[in-house]
């Protein structure tokens, strides 16, 4: 009876002090108002709110015990987020927890040595034991050192207080109560998941068998690893002195980490020194501490969900190395494997800037963030996530700043707290702040917002993922304290390329001749840190030279089948190269109706509804508000031609209609009616500027409105147009595409994103605009798609390359008739022509995960800015260097168009793996090719009767009429898209190359990958006037 009277007077407590910190809380907040928060009054008055505050929650902590007093030891580590006040109240709670009397300890501890399984007398089991003095007292049990009887070893006993199990059961009860509250109260701290979570797992901290389970786990896993007495220690476990309320584990000697300041010391009670470490010594320290919960994390899925300073100790392992030493493993955390997958993938994202894989990462996790679906709405039967169910109507460039700077660069606390300040002050505005009429007083909302702004909504993340978060922060929290600059995104980065499954490193032929194909496959491996996966093709007097494949298809996913391998008939976004082949079309339908309109009658000429074949008889200089009276009849309208167009010389560059949006530039018959109606910014054909998407619609509303002179069907669409190039040119149907049908997977395609009405679809989720240009394309497994990344995919270790027999023979096996997989000839690098520089025949020096980590630093530092506010940026230094005030304005309005519309994915472009994004015409920048199918439309361009006309060249440019790129005056032709594909032909020597990647360097260091190749393939060809350098040096 009196047991349940202290527990309702227990609760009477918790509400009590709980209502009071609430009140004085917001009364502060009230009372605040009357000041600036400049005015040192108003620091002054939170200063002793928060002082008050603390000091109650510490008092009542002591008293209560049991889960409160963990939640105080949490609030003291979060130096960099809580304020300091609270800090210095409970950071008494990490030592100053009272301790159970020695005889009631005593008392206890034999009676559960009598029961089962042990049935022993204390003296039996321990020669002695300090029982006066114990290590620590936490909130669920008292740990005392002793020494075994009979072997002699220092112990650590840790015994379960008596009647914590009901305590903490009412613990979580009161807790639910109060974040029930707090929810409904203050919304932006909707912790009530966490909770949830939490309490779960405490339950299991009460049963010391399973922490004993979870202790040997982790430590069997790091030794490993080859991280235990390496980078961390951890207690040994003694199977035969463990059950639900004791656990006997190994004594290790070290100083609480919490015990030392910024300068490095640790001290005893009385002030003297106990343990002195360098800034170094420390650093290093704290970068263990996070690699091994790193590893715990991304490669086990099962890590410690309660790492404050009380359980990490400081351990002089060896004159001058320090090693952490990792304690109580009561709450750990499992994540299912989709999960631990689905986390290296976002560390993965964030490290590389990737918007994409953020998104692709947050639906395999089940995080439902606004624009993005879960996994758990994938359709029943799909084994698919990577973008089955990530819709297009949110925004992943803030998911992606939130997560950046989650895995930030520690501080000292004062910096810490100010970068923390300064980002929710920026969160808290939003991203159109700075449009005209944005700040107009009047639209302003009349109820003041939060100052927290909901980037995370808590309700929508699992319960693991939130104490991996709190983990980190945690982690973070005790760098600060520690005055420690330590960055977590490139060790977390580190072991999420471990966790990934190690993929063969193999290549696939079917080149007719071996000996330059050797040389190139060399040449892919040498370079194999820089290259994900990579299609080479090369034809030499009409007949196909080299035809190979390297690497993989996905840079961050393994599948042991061998799908994953890179082959001749994987599919590359070639962004921009695209360009070069909607030129093709566009030639050969001019061509054809010059040809027509020679020397057809008037009347049958008069038998097309939309423009006669007459009006087509100048080609490239016939003006085009001729043949699409939609285009305008402004002075600058009426003189622009299908030649300034194709040649880049139109001033529509900038040409994005008002109503542009991923949606919309999604649906085709949208934009080509409507930039229609733009205007340029110069009077065509006077200087040249790249349509860099604008080109899409111009020329594919160009090649549309072309007849085709067949009476069944007068016009086409550019699907059917590229179809029949494909056939006239002899390749094969799947190998080249602008607008992708992909199979069905489990039923279902991709799910909707109209959500907020922002597009229409049709039943299967398609866009209108997109389904009439999949006509006569046969449909493409997702498996054929290679997978765009920007950064850090070439950081691999050489075991993550490490060869895989199995999966090579299966790969072998599956591959086409003809072709080969096996792997990559090491030897064959001693060539005769080595761009790589390894003419001695010696191979590289062996990429390890250690340079891997070095090298991600710098490339961190970029992808880790904003990538909308750095491409508005970009954008912005355009206008200011832009002395044409039409261009100025368009420039103007497309950068109020991003922002206003979060158009990330315009300045993104590994969003372009979206299937979404892969099914839409963009004759500009969405093609999908293979590299046989890009050198074979060129070397069989170059025999057509259109080719001189579409190569003709224009004055000071690099462009043709037609809309390729001219080189080496006139010697070569081809188009390179962004990231690294190419497509060239070099007529004289009856030549073309083609190069598809899927890792996109986007930043210039020495040559690329590319220019490798080419250089490789000229030399062995003995072509000469053949300078690789200057066909990457513009596009």
């Amino acid at each position: 009876m009196w047991f349940a009277l202290a527990l309702w007077a227990r609760r009477i407590v918790v509400y009590y002090v709980a209502l009071r910190v609430y009140v004085d809380v917001r009364w502060t907040r009230r009372r605040a108002r009357a000041f600036g928060e400049d005015d040192a009054r108003y620091a002054l008055l939170w200063s002793r709110c928060h002082r008050r505050c603390a000091r109650r929650l510490l008092r009542s902590m002591l008293r209560l015990r049991g889960l409160w007093l963990k939640a105080g030891q949490y609030v003291s580590t979060r130096a960099d987020v809580v304020p300091v006040e609270y800090v210095e109240e409970l950071m008494q709670l990490q030592d100053a927890v009272p301790a159970e009397a020695g005889d009631r300890v005593r008392a206890r501890l034999e009676r559960e040595l009598a029961r089962a399984p042990f049935q022993r007398g204390l003296l039996d089991v321990f020669a002695n034991i300090d029982l006066e003095e114990p290590l620590g007292c936490a909130s669920i049990a008292q740990v005392h050192r002793a020494r075994l009887r009979g072997s002699n070893a220092q112990v650590v006993v840790k015994l379960r207080h008596r009647g914590v199990k009901r305590v903490v059961e009412q613990d979580l009860e009161n807790l639910r109560i109060i974040f029930d509250w707090i929810a409904y109260y203050e919304p932006d701290f909707d912790w009530r998941e966490l909770v949830r979570e939490w309490s779960s797992r405490v339950r299991e901290e009460l049963d010391f068998r399973l922490e004993a389970t979870n202790l040997q786990r982790t430590r069997n896993s790091l030794a490993q690893a080859g991280m235990l007495y390496t980078e961390v220690l951890m207690p040994q476990v003694f199977p035969d002195l463990v059950s639900e309320r004791l656990l006997v584990m190994e004594y290790m000697e070290g100083v609480r980490i919490t015990a030392f300041g910024p300068d490095g010391i640790a001290r005893n009670a009385d002030g003297s020194v106990r343990l002195r470490l360098e800034p170094a010594s420390l650093e290093l320290v704290m970068q263990r501490i996070s690699r091994a919960f790193a590893h715990q994390m991304l490669v086990d899925g099962v890590f410690n969900g309660d790492p404050h300073g009380g359980n990490i100790l400081v351990c002089a392992y060896q004159p001058g190395v320090y090693l952490p030493v990792l304690l109580d493993f009561g709450l750990v955390i499992r994540m299912e494997e989709r999960m631990r997958q689905g986390l290296a993938r976002m560390m993965l994202a964030a490290s590389d800037g990737d918007t994409f894989l953020l998104i692709r990462s947050f639906a395999e996790m089940g995080i439902r963030f606004p624009g993005i679906e879960s996994s758990k709405d994938v359709p029943k039967g799909s084994t698919q996530h990577d973008s089955t169910a990530v819709t297009l109507d949110g925004d992943p460039g803030r998911s992606m700043e939130v997560v950046q700077f989650l895995f930030r660069s520690t501080a000292p606390i004062e910096e810490a707290k100010r970068e923390q300040e300064a980002f929710y002050r920026k969160r808290s505005q939003p991203r159109d702040a700075s449009l005209p009429g944005r700040n107009d007083p009047e639209a302003a909302p009349k109820k003041a917002v939060a100052s927290k702004p909901k980037d995370f909504p808590s309700t929508t993340i699992p319960g693991s993922i939130m104490f991996m978060m709190r983990v980190v922060g945690l982690l973070r929290g005790l760098a600060s304290t520690l005055g420690v600059r330590h960055a977590f995104l490139p060790v977390f980065r580190e072991y999420a390329l471990r966790s990934l499954p190690p993929a063969p490193d193999t290549w696939i032929s079917r080149s007719p001749a071996r000996s330059l194909s050797d040389k190139v496959l060399a040449l892919c491996h040498s370079l194999k840190d820089r290259v994900v996966g990579i299609q080479v093709a090369v034809y030499h007097k009409h007949r196909l030279l080299v035809d190979v494949a390297y690497g993989r298809v996905d840079p961050y996913s393994w599948n042991r089948d061998g799908s994953n391998i890179v082959t001749p008939k994987t599919l590359f976004s070639s962004f921009s190269t695209t360009k070069g082949i909607t030129a093709m079309l566009v030639a050969r339908a001019l061509h054809r109706v010059q040809t027509a309109a020679a020397s057809t009658s008037t009347a049958r000429a008069e038998s097309y509804d939309e423009g006669s074949l007459a009006r087509w008889r100048q080609g490239y200089h016939t003006p085009v508000h001729t043949i699409w009276p939609e285009f305008g009849t402004s002075t600058w309208k009426r003189a622009c031609t299908i030649g300034h167009i194709m040649s880049h010389r139109s001033g529509l560059q900038h040409a994005l209609p008002a109503s542009f949006s991923m949606c919309n530039a999604l649906n085709w018959d949208l934009m080509v009616s409507e930039i229609a109606q733009v205007e340029p910014v110069f009077e065509p054909g006077t200087r040249v500027a790249y349509q860099y998407l604008s080109f899409s619609w111009l020329a594919g509303g160009i090649l549309e409105r072309c007849p085709t002179l067949d009476a069944q069907r007068p016009y086409a669409r550019v699907a059917e147009h590229l179809a029949q190039l494909k056939e006239a040119f002899g390749i094969e149907p799947d190998e080249a595409y602008i607008g992708l049908e992909i199979q069905q997977v489990g039923g279902s395609d991709d799910g909707t994103f109209d959500k907020h009405g922002a597009v229409v679809c049709d039943t299967q989720g398609i866009p209108n605009g997109i389904k009439e240009h999949m006509s006569g394309n046969p449909p493409v497994s997702r498996d054929r798609l290679a997978v765009l990344n920007k950064f850090g995919a070439g950081l691999t270790s050489d075991a993550l390359l490490g060869g895989d027999g199995a999966a090579t023979a299966q790969a072998e096996a599956a591959a086409p008739a003809g072709e080969r997989a096996f792997p990559a000839p090491v030897d064959a690098v001693a060539t005769s022509t080595d761009p790589a520089g390894l003419e001695t025949g010696e191979r590289p020096a062996s990429s390890t995960v250690e340079r891997a980590h070095q090298s991600t630093l710098s490339v961190v530092s970029a992808a880790s800015s904003d990538l909308l506010n750095s491409g508005l940026d970009a954008i912005g230094t355009l206008m200011e260097a832009n002395d044409n005030p039409l261009e100025k304005q368009q420039l103007s309005q497309l950068r109020e168009r991003i922002q206003r519309e979060k158009l990330f994915w315009v300045l993104d472009p590994c969003f372009f793996n979206h299937l979404l994004v892969r099914k839409a015409c963009l004759p500009a920048a969405n093609g999908h090719f293979t590299a046989r199918a890009l050198a074979r439309f060129y070397d069989k361009a170059m025999q057509q009767p259109w080719w001189r006309m579409a190569t003709e060249a224009v004055p000071d440019s690099d462009w043709t009429l037609g809309g390729l790129l001219r080189f080496a005056d006139g010697l070569i032709i081809g188009h390179g898209g962004i990231g690294g594909s190419f497509a060239l032909a070099i007529p004289k020597a009856q030549l073309t190359i083609a190069i598809t990647v899927n890792r996109l360097e986007l930043s210039r260091n020495g040559p690329s990958v590319a220019e490798h190749v080419l250089e490789l393939v000229a030399k062995d060809l003995h072509i000469k006037r053949f300078a690789p350098k200057r066909l990457f040096r513009r596009r």
